[in-house]
């Protein structure tokens, strides 16, 4: 190939355009021509105009041949059916061309004698244009949509991004052409490409930015942007998680208006509630009410984690966010009301905690409720980002403005106006005024009776009754609740006595005047701020009924005094929601007129012993003490449901007289044989992987601690853990997101599985990481989570969860001969017996559980501890530590 002069011009010749041509002609031959093949670059006149140029070279620094791509054949039937050419584009001839100032030519290969000069020969001519699109490579489709545009140009960036998914030149390409006439498409695609490439960042913000105010922000479509997007294209583009990714929009007001209020968008293929909008790119979205626990995954998918519900009417149910990554703020307001201003404030500074969290705010319709908080934070919104301390930057009528065109409809009611401007002038005050005081940071202080027995420390859990004093705001409810779950997990009744829920003086007194029964604490929940008050309370004490081990019992009191200062109490309580009696903000003249009541309790007035927290930590502190220690919780042994040849003497069989029900399956021997699901409930069948059995957990201080069976373990504890520390590093932040999920009790909750670097009996060469999740355990309510559950909590964690087998719904059969051939995900070969669990009806515990191992599974002579440690292998490398 070479460029020569050519009929006045310059021309590119050569005996490559001759397979270009025998690549899209059959019959004809080039012989026949009166002129060799060729490709005009710069016609005569052209030639002249330009100054008649030097020569371009063919190399990668010029004219890069290798970019010459041949399209197919082009002719104009309706015009010169005899005229034939072979389109071609040429990126580097056009750019080449600009810099000459001439206009982008239409490239091709003469092949017929008659020829035609003003026919459009661009890709247009095509005669076959979809098999041309089928059929280019990605860089020739790529170099098609940098030549001129055309009306076929928005159809070949479709097709190239449905044929490469992964290129994210494809979908730079699909955003450039679709811009102008459909912008959501451009929108997804830009996006999407980012995701793919995050180098593209400069280019794709200044197109983002470009559609604020004409389309809505994220994957959600209405009705017609769903009907312009291809269905092929959408699987692509409306994957929540590539939105998420977008950091760089989230202190921007998104201005596109909600095109259709009552309508409810399209997410894939779900249907969001009506009315869902963002208002703040990956950072603040609103909507109606939720209407299921699916609506609370999908806004899960959106990347939101907090979800604000205004509606005292309806509350959502606890058990739609149960160990998931999204969590739900409850603040009954009433309908057609505002907030209070103290209200108001808790949301604010919750949401400007922290910048990374999402949110999503509804009311009943997304309108009032909702339109009136939504201004509110929109008043203070900064570019540059939220703070709770700085001043608004919107008043009332901008900010009112703003959201009703954001969201037409919002802010309903006169009473939500005038609050808006009320919240406004408020925070306009706090802003010259000081900072809220600083938690107090002082230790737990103990003080026994030195006339009475001595009380260990270490005993104080054995207490009877105990009352708590304090100001409001103190924390006492909390330290209640804390010790009840703390002996809850222990098997231990607690009865907490607070006037707030009894509504009455002579209610306490009664239930505190009763004796509790052996083993059972009770708790005084009051501000008992007086020596007489507490005094009377005393007086109605009786000794706990007639214990079988100590007929002679005696009560044992105990007083926790929570002694954080009024000016601390003052600022908790203006930022408590949920309360049963107070509402946010109220209860400050109260809590005054406690506070010149309050008299510390000491243990001359005939109490054992009396604790002062006067902080979080002490109060922690204190719940340990008298809620008690949790002790490890060995994972419970789990039956063989019927024996195929591996049960051995130690092992527990299952009794054929277990309630699950018999079938006549083919499992054979000892044992149910067959079993069918029980009604209501499920079967959930998943691989049984041979490792150590491991749990992990925190200790009441925050502290990792990992257990294999019955006892803890660290990394000096032999070969198989010595990487343990480094597995703990590793994934600390993701196991402190899946277990601290109870701030009174960090202990709560126990992750189990099976800790696999060594190889036991089987050889795993493939495994997905050191430990493989199977369980998780509530000490709490003294249960194991359904498979979802644990998948739900596990998400995002790099963790991996035992893979699934199957599920056999109620009345099914399961052939459990037949399963024990099932490949195992880990290695070449079987499994090595499968775990069978039984989930409750709403499919979020785990009931009941048993194991079924393959009849020619054995363990060999000898222990695995016993001979030289053999390593498993691992699919990632940087699972070895």
């Amino acid at each position: 190939m070479e460029i020569v002069p050519y009929r006045g011009g310059v021309a590119i010749v050569g005996t490559a355009l001759y397979d270009m041509y025998y690549q899209f002609t059959v019959n004809d031959t080039p012989d026949q021509l009166p002129f060799p093949l060729h490709i005009t670059l710069l016609t005569k006149a052209e030639y002249v105009v330009c100054g008649k140029p030097a020569l371009p070279k063919i190399s990668p620094d010029d004219l890069d041949i290798g970019y010459l791509h041949a399209l197919g054949l082009g002719q104009r039937p309706e015009r010169r059916p005899e005229v034939k050419w072979i389109v071609v584009v040429w990126y580097h001839v056009d750019r080449w061309r600009k810099a000459l100032g001439l206009p982008v030519a239409q490239l091709h290969i003469s092949i017929t004698p008659a020829n035609d000069h003003n026919l459009d020969k661009g890709i247009t001519s095509l005669v076959d244009k979809n098999v041309a699109w089928q059929q280019c490579s990605e860089e020739t489709l790529d170099h098609v949509l940098l030549s001129t545009p055309t009306p076929l140009h928005a159809a070949i960036a479709q097709t190239m991004a449905i044929r490469f998914p992964s290129s994210y030149k494809a979908y730079v390409r699909l955003g450039d052409v679709s811009k102008q006439d459909n912008p959501k498409l451009a929108m997804m695609a830009y996006v999407r490409a980012l995701y793919l490439n995050p180098g593209l960042q400069i280019y794709i913000q200044k197109q983002l930015v470009r559609f604020n105010g004409h389309v809505g922000w994220g994957p959600t479509i209405t009705d017609i942007e769903r009907q312009s997007i291809p269905k092929d294209l959408r699987a692509h583009l409306i994957g929540p998680h590539i939105f998420t990714s977008v950091d760089f929009l989230s202190n921007a007001i998104w201005t596109a208006a909600v095109q259709v209020p009552r309508g409810q968008p399209w997410l894939g293929d779900y249907r969001l509630p009506r009315f869902f909008s963002w208002i703040i790119p990956n950072r603040l979205a609103a909507m109606s009410t939720p209407r299921n626990e699916s609506d609370v995954d999908q806004l899960q998918q959106l990347g939101i984690n907090t979800v604000l519900t205004l509606t005292k009417e309806e509350p959502l149910p606890a058990r739609w966010f149960e160990f998931k990554k999204i969590n739900n703020i409850f603040l009954p307001v009433e309908n057609y009301k505002p907030p209070s201003l103290a209200e108001m404030d808790y949301i604010y500074n919750q949401f400007t905690e922290k910048e990374d969290k999402t949110w999503l705010i509804h009311c009943g319709g997304g309108k009032g409720r909702a339109g009136t908080v939504l201004a509110c934070i929109l008043a203070m919104h900064s570019p540059a980002g939220e703070d709770s301390t700085s001043r608004p930057t919107l008043d009332k009528s901008t900010a009112i403005t703003t959201i009703r065109t954001l969201r037409p409809g919002s802010i309903e009611t006169s009473a939500q106006e005038t609050f808006i401007g009320s919240w406004i002038q408020h925070r306009w005050k706090l802003s010259q005024t000081p900072s809220s005081p600083l938690e107090p940071t002082t230790p737990l202080v103990l003080t026994t009776n030195p006339s009475l027995p001595p009380l260990l420390t270490t005993s104080l859990h054995q207490t009877t009754h105990l009352v708590l004093t304090g100001l409001p705001g103190s924390g006492k409810s909390t330290l209640a609740s804390a010790i009840t779950k703390r002996r809850q997990a222990r098997n231990l009744r607690t009865i907490v006595i607070n006037q707030d829920t009894t509504r009455s003086l002579s209610s306490c007194e009664l239930a505190f005047s009763r004796p509790p029964c052996p083993g059972t604490l009770l708790v005084l929940d009051r501000c008992n701020p007086s020596v007489k008050e507490r005094k009377r309370f005393l007086s109605l004490l009786q000794a706990p009924l007639a214990s079988p081990s100590d007929p002679e019992e005696k009560p044992v009191v105990t007083a926790v005094h929570m002694s954080a200062p009024e000016e601390v109490c003052t600022s908790r309580i203006a930022a408590r929601v949920g309360h049963p009696t107070i509402r946010a903000g109220a209860g400050t003249n109260a809590l005054a007129q406690m506070g010149k009541a309050m008299e510390a309790p000491r243990v001359e007035e005939g109490f054992d012993a009396v604790l002062t927290a006067g902080s979080f930590e002490a109060a922690r502190e204190a719940a340990v003490l008298l809620g008690g220690e949790v002790g490890i919780v060995k994972f419970p042994r789990t039956p063989h449901l019927l024996d195929l040849g591996a049960v051995g003497e130690d092992d527990v069989l299952l009794d054929q007289s277990h309630g699950l029900g018999r079938g006549q399956g083919q499992g054979r021997g000892r044992g149910m044989g067959g079993m069918k699901v029980p009604e209501g409930g499920r079967l959930v069948i998943e691989e049984k992987v041979d490792g150590a059995n491991m749990g992990v957990s925190f200790d009441s201080k925050g502290k990792v601690r990992v257990q294999n069976r019955s006892h803890w373990v660290c990394a000096g504890d032999g070969a198989q853990w010595k990487g343990l520390q480094a597995w703990v590093d590793k994934y600390l932040e993701a196991l402190r997101g899946l277990l601290l999920r109870d701030e009174e009790m960090w202990e709560r909750f126990v992750l189990y599985g099976e800790w696999c670097v060594a190889r036991h009996s089987i050889h795993y060469t493939d495994l997905p990481g050191q430990f493989v999740a199977f369980d998780l355990f509530d000490r709490v309510q003294g249960s194991f989570v359904a498979r979802e559950v644990l998948g739900r909590a596990l998400e995002g964690s790099g963790i991996e969860q035992v893979p699934l087998v199957m599920v056999a719904e109620a009345g099914k059969e399961v052939d459990w001969k037949a399963l024990m051939g099932t490949r195992s995900r880990f290695y070449e070969g079987p499994v090595e017996g499968v775990y069978v669990r039984v989930e409750d009806r709403e499919r979020r515990r785990t009931v009941w559980r048993g194991k079924v191992v393959r009849g020619d599974f054995l363990s060999g002579d000898k222990h695995w501890s016993k001979q030289e440690i053999v390593y498993n292998g691992f699919a990632r490398k940087e699972e070895w530590t």
